[in-house]
């Protein structure tokens, strides 16, 4: 994480690979970073300089662009071997 202010680096938080899309939801002040490797990273921002990750959840290889919209996010998934390319639902808990 980066304040923007002023450029400074203020937090470092591992994440599932690569991402081109990352979220952020100001209801739960919480990051959703879709990885390429596999995962959906969600991290909570426990204050303005401090932030944590709660879990990372599994998707799928190659995952790494999405909407956020409300309390949902929707991932596009890459087609793979005889499987179409898809869209793929996750609804984000309270």
């Amino acid at each position: 994480m980066i304040n923007t202010d002023t450029g400074k680096v203020i937090a470092k938080v591992p994440i599932g690979g690569n991402c081109d899309d990352g979220y952020y939801d100001a209801d739960r002040k919480r990051i959703y970073a879709l990885g390429a490797n596999g995962y959906i990273s969600a991290i909570q921002q426990n204050d303005p300089d401090h932030y944590s990750l709660i879990s990372n959840i599994p998707s799928t290889i190659g995952v790494r662009t999405g909407i956020f919209f409300g309390t949902s996010l929707y991932v596009g998934v890459p087609a793979q071997g005889l499987e179409p390319a898809q869209v793929w639902f996750y609804a984000v808990p309270e």
